[in-house]
């Protein structure tokens, strides 16, 4: 063999261990991100297992209609990376939706974000205004039938029972008693009942609201003299 047939195969053989070790290098990489996708889609599936667990133990709590978990056959190409890190973003957001959802169990149906003394003030107001509305027209349209104890006492009493079942029902919360800070609650001490209605407030507003425009009206008809 001449020396130059000798140096093309050395040449030849540097870029065929060159071009395996590429090779070998490149299918090293596709394993290790393989078992890597792998391991994550495990990691991913084991949360969303015990997010399905949670969810339906928090629509129990909740008193919701438990949901119905079932896998959903991927369609077209599937990229293995791209929707992996979608799958995590949805894990993601159906954890932050569960807490949201699991702080709102401990507020009112009825105005969540407002305090009792705000949802009494708004219910009973509407109450009182309706009140007010049906003894007008009773004095407007007032003839020898009109019963004045209908007038100023039924009818408030009907406005207040009303706005009382209404606080009441809207009131309610879907987790019955929020958990205390700790601290707040000393060892031994009860802790504090949640804030309820104001009762005593609704019958001032719907049973005053008649006598006060009353004497507002008398008041005006008096000056105007």
């Amino acid at each position: 063999m001449s020396s130059e047939s000798w140096t093309q195969y050395a040449e030849y053989a540097r870029r065929l261990d060159a071009v395996r070790a590429e090779e070998l290098a490149r299918t090293a990489g596709m394993r290790a991100s393989v078992a890597e996708m792998s391991s994550h889609a495990d990691e991913l599936q084991a949360r969303l297992n015990g997010q399905g667990q949670m969810m339906t133990t928090l629509a129990g709590t909740l008193r919701l209609r438990r949901p119905k978990l079932m896998p959903i056959a991927p369609e077209g190409f599937v990229e293995p990376a791209t929707d992996l890190s979608r799958v995590a973003a949805v894990i993601d957001r159906g954890d932050l939706e569960s807490r949201r959802a699991s702080d709102r169990g401990y507020y009112p149906v009825l105005l969540p974000k407002s305090s009792a003394l705000v949802r009494s003030v708004v219910v009973y107001g509407v109450a009182a205004l309706v009140v007010l509305l049906l003894q007008g027209l009773a004095f407007l349209h007032a003839h020898q039938n009109t019963n004045g104890f209908t007038v100023l006492f039924v009818y408030p009493l009907i406005g207040f029972v009303l706005g009382f079942i209404v606080l009441q029902v809207g009131s309610r919360t879907r987790i019955a008693q929020p958990p205390q800070p700790v601290g707040r609650v000393r060892p031994g001490q009860k802790p504090p009942k949640p804030d309820g209605p104001r009762t005593r407030l609704g019958l001032v507003m719907c049973f005053g609201v008649g006598p006060a425009a009353l004497l507002v009206v008398l008041a005006t008809s008096l000056n105007s003299k």
